[in-house]
């Protein structure tokens, strides 16, 4: 997600993040140009203590979940609480839910474990933005980024 943000690439061949890897993107907001800073941290366990470190000063949190595992979006819950005890209050917490092109398949098993009701359910609820992508398309988190980004304040973004 975070290397079609700034590259414009989809590799399906692409490892997990290992630890935590530091991308900038200058984009447009509003009539402005700002640089973003996207620190992609890795979401295993063993990963985890080093991350809370990034909360700091974060302006938002993305927290993803791969909708064709259960396990993934159970563990939303606790990136929620993470994001929340190490943040600053206030920060701008978006859930989206990835590889909603493996969901949509017309078979006679689909691979989608998290309906989209579900996620956006769990959004309201938590009073989180929410968004269902395909990290192969540019467009769709292009579309999530800049939700993000024009929830945000200016003070936000330029202090």
């Amino acid at each position: 997600m975070v290397s079609q943000f700034t590259e414009g690439q989809f590799d399906e061949n692409i490892k997990r993040t290992l630890g935590v890897k530091p991308t900038l993107k200058m984009t447009q907001v509003g009539p402005s140009t700002v640089k973003v800073a996207l620190w992609d941290t890795a979401g295993q366990e063993r990963y985890r203590a080093p991350t809370v470190n990034y909360y700091y000063d974060a302006v938002a949190v993305v927290i993803v979940y791969d909708i064709t595992s259960r396990k993934s979006f159970e563990d939303a819950s606790k990136w929620l609480d993470e994001a929340r005890d190490n943040a600053e209050p206030g920060v701008i917490i978006m859930l989206v839910g990835n590889k909603s092109d493996l969901g949509n398949l017309r078979v006679v098993e689909t691979k989608r474990a998290v309906r989209t009701e579900e996620g956006a359910l769990f959004a309201r609820k938590e009073k989180l933005l929410f968004a269902e992508i395909s990290a192969k398309y540019t467009s769709q988190v292009e579309g999530a980024f800049q939700t993000l980004l024009n929830s945000t304040s200016p003070r936000q973004l330029y202090s």
